[in-house]
């Protein structure tokens, strides 16, 4: 019975973009895809009206979330899909363009949305060890991603990441056009300069020969910035306005886990890595944090699922950058304590250990004081969000 209601979403979402002609972009890689997906709707936005569906965490949900559906808890029935779905269309004004993410979940996953609903425009953002438990080589990953940019149909633009190595080499392997992004020199779109300031980055970004200038205050970390030349390299496609589109960049708000910075109590800084997070993002979170202005710097490491034959060696090398960067390190879950071992292998950093989340939660929450710095980084799956919601 699922199947079938699955079979009938998905002919209904198929439906819905071949009779208002909706210009569909796909977005997939392997962490911070909410962040790329906000900024594409954002940069082209102010020309068109764009629904954003960028917290889609399952190729499952893709149809509802094209469809303008939100689910409820459990499984929708076939009659609240069709009345839902056709009394937004009575009601609402249909969208020029749906932004999508497609997540790596399975082997198969991003063909069969390919397959059903080739998107327009697909933009590949990065690469990493994510899932290695389905897919078992970083490789097989890669070649999951690139099953979106392969279904882009001739006239369509595959947007890509140039900067990432594991995705480069897909260029020449697409038939649709491609426009690359990044600091690489060869990139369509190309971020020249980038300044933190007290608010956020200035940067100077050349696209297509021309150089732009603008100050980002929502920007935490630099590596964040790939996802504004990711929308800028959209907006060219599109033959929008870059100026325009990147002033409208200074709104983007980072969402929830995609390394986004709060402020809690005692003056105590809160770096949250969480939603999606992979290796790489994890890595390039530390970086950021080892910059940061504080007292102490606290990192709390919770575990990253499915990571396969890699995990060990995984963790070790997360321990050995978490032990540059923190003054306290702390671990949670069985898998993570690879990473309390290589710590201290490094550098004489004080570390602790937990199997449980609330447990953690409970202990950071008593030991934090003002002026501390604290990063979260891991899987949301593993409930690693409750050490930030006892701070916050």
């Amino acid at each position: 019975m699922k199947r079938f209601l699955r079979h009938l979403e998905w002919a209904r979402a198929i439906e819905y973009v071949n009779t208002y002609d909706v210009n569909v972009i796909g977005i997939t890689g392997c962490y911070h895809l909410p962040l790329v997906a906000d900024a594409v709707g954002l940069a082209i936005g102010h020309t068109r009206s764009v629904q954003v569906s960028s917290n889609v965490r399952e190729v499952r949900d893709i149809p509802e979330a094209i469809l303008g559906i939100t689910p409820e808890q459990g499984f929708l029935s076939w009659m609240r899909v069709l009345s839902r779905s056709r009394l937004k269309e009575v009601l609402e004004e249909e969208p020029t363009t749906i932004v999508v993410n497609i997540s790596v979940k399975k082997p198969g996953d991003i063909d069969m949305v390919g397959n059903r609903i080739p998107p327009h425009v697909a933009v590949i953002a990065n690469a990493d060890a994510v899932n290695l438990e389905q897919f078992i080589s970083r490789e097989n990953v890669v070649h999951e991603l690139m099953s979106l940019a392969v279904s882009v149909p001739p006239e369509g633009t595959v947007v890509l990441n140039i900067d990432d190595p594991l995705l480069e080499p897909m260029k020449e392997r697409v038939s649709a056009n491609v426009i690359t992004y990044g600091e690489h020199r060869q990139a369509t779109v190309r971020l020249l300069r980038a300044t933190r300031v007290e608010r956020g980055f200035a940067v100077e970004i050349q696209v297509a020969g021309e150089i732009f200038e603008q100050h980002l205050p929502g920007i935490i970390g630099r590596h964040q910035l790939s996802a504004i030349l990711a929308a800028l390299a959209v907006v060219w496609v599109q033959k929008g306005d870059i100026a325009v589109a990147l002033r409208e960049m200074r709104r983007l708000n980072i969402p929830r886990g995609n390394l986004t910075l709060h402020k809690a109590e005692r003056g105590i800084q809160v770096l949250i890595e969480t939603a999606n997070a992979s290796p790489h993002s994890i890595q390039l979170a530390l970086r950021t944090f080892a910059a940061l202005s504080a007292g102490r710097h606290i990192v709390v490491l919770g575990e990253i699922p499915d990571l396969g034959a890699e995990a060990i060696g995984i963790y070790k090398a997360l321990g050995n950058r978490a032990a540059t960067a923190a003054d306290i390190l702390v671990t949670i879950g069985h898998d993570a304590r690879h990473a309390q071992e290589a710590a201290l292998n490094v550098a004489n950093v004080d570390t602790h250990h937990f199997s449980e989340s609330a447990d953690a939660a409970k202990w950071i929450g008593g030991m934090a004081h003002s002026r501390d710095a604290i990063l979260i980084a891991g899987s949301s799956d593993t409930d690693i969000d409750l050490v930030a919601d006892r701070l916050l």
